[in-house]
């Protein structure tokens, strides 16, 4: 099946290609920023390597590289265009605010699928566009909850989990601008944001309502956590603030949950998510059988018949963590993991120590990167993995750039994060 984001990143890829043989200095600035960040480049070859030798092993093995390969492109040739583009700052500021005005119609083209109960572009579908069977038919079909007839709204996307995903990674970007900007930039940035939550709302799913909450939550903990190691002067009380403010915030809606149970239901679950959770349990029960025969891997694209459900004509897996357990073996899963959690460590450092405007956007990239990791676990797609390479390859340039200035000024980088704040004038 030709979609749309795959004609888009194979155009990336054709022209990534030309120019990396081409230009020896882009190929240096991506080997240099790789270079920077060699921790991070052995997880991810830890989780490659087995990856693409459980293939051997596989019941299906011809599929299961073909499968691996694919992913292998799709994920990083985005990511290795990231780096070498994004090492102008500016033109990563630039792709965020097209994103975010982009955003604003898809907004308006899901409140109007949520009025009308469907996509607006169905029935104007492109015949190559069109997949046949009963995977057509369902992508068709009214998204509804069991026992609950509220629409669930979709977006660009085939599944209302997947759209969720996807703004969920933007959502730190949003509060982000919401904090720094001034004038009517900040009213713009609110409004985008209370749009931004009445989207999740509109897909009806725990993972986006609970994921918007974990991710608004990460990203103004973070800001509280600058302005406490940066203060604009020894009497600024905005991190205080924000510290005492989260243990009452949180158990205020810890009483709102428990005495709602609309809110229950779409954060933790109720009645109409039992089957749902029943199931997804269901897997990890097999999941967990399958492992500790085959700890190492059964291939690519096995995990779905060894601990999935039947979807239509296919099985499919409700998880991707899982997914990769399964697939690849353990070790290749917590490689992968320890990847995006080092990649979001160097996004929060260089967040809470630069003062550069542009820069500071590395600390919703973290945020939005283990947004994602986080949604994972309920989700098995893989769709929305090449933006958030993207996300990585941005953090990788950037921390390129920094190192280099600091180089420059005759700084000795550092890794650790530091915790002095000049408000206490003593290690934190």
């Amino acid at each position: 099946w030709i979609s749309p984001p795959r004609l888009i990143l194979l155009l990336m890829m054709c022209l990534a290609t030309l120019q990396f043989a081409q230009s020896s200095k882009a190929r240096g600035e991506v080997v240099e920023s790789l270079g920077y960040a060699k921790l991070a480049m052995w997880m991810l070859a830890i989780f490659w390597i087995p990856a693409f030798a459980t293939a051997l092993v596989s019941p299906r093995p011809g599929n299961s590289f073909t499968m691996v390969l694919e992913w292998f492109l799709l994920w990083n040739m985005p990511f290795l265009v990231a780096i070498w583009i994004f090492g102008d700052r500016e033109t990563f500021a630039k792709f965020i605010r097209i994103t975010l005005w982009s955003l604003c119609v898809v907004f308006v083209l899901t409140i109007l699928e949520y009025v009308e109960r469907k996509p607006i572009w169905f029935g104007y579908i492109p015949s190559f566009l069109k997949v046949d069977g009963p995977l057509y038919n369902a992508i068709m079909q009214e998204q509804v909850r069991v026992g609950d007839n509220r629409y669930r709204a979709r977006g660009v996307f085939a599944v209302h989990l997947y759209y969720a995903q996807f703004i969920l990674m933007v959502t730190p970007f949003i509060l982000h601008k919401a904090i720094e900007n001034r004038g009517w930039m900040r009213f713009w940035a609110y409004a985008l944001l209370a749009f931004n939550l009445l989207v999740i709302w509109m897909t009806n799913t725990r993972t986006g309502m609970t994921g918007f909450i974990l991710v608004a939550s990460g990203m103004v903990a973070l800001y509280a956590l600058r302005r406490f190691l940066n203060p604009s002067n020894k009497a600024d009380m905005v991190a205080p603030a924000i510290f005492m403010t989260v243990p009452v915030a949180i158990m205020a809606l810890a009483v709102l949950i428990m005495a709602s149970p609309r809110l229950q239901t779409i954060t933790v679950g109720g009645a109409q998510t039992r089957s749902s959770d029943a199931g997804r349990d269901n897997q990890w029960r097999k999941g967990w059988a399958a492992m500790e025969k085959n700890p190492f891997g059964h291939g690519g694209g096995i995990s779905p018949r060894l601990a999935g459900r039947m979807a239509g004509d296919r099985y499919i897996i409700d998880s991707l963590w899982l997914n990769f357990m399964l697939d690849f073996g353990v070790f290749s899963f917590f490689g992968f993991m320890a990847f995006l959690i080092t990649t979001a460590y160097y996004g929060v450092r260089m967040y809470v120590t630069t003062r550069d405007d542009t820069v500071k956007l590395m600390g919703p990239a973290a945020v939005a990167v283990g947004g994602m990791a986080l949604t994972t676990y309920t989700i098995s797609f893989v769709g929305n993995l090449p933006f958030m390479m993207m996300l990585v390859g941005a953090i990788y340039a950037f921390r390129r750039s920094v190192m280099l200035e600091e180089k420059a000024k005759g700084i000795v980088p550092k890794t650790a994060l530091p915790l002095r704040s000049p408000m206490l004038g003593r290690a934190a």
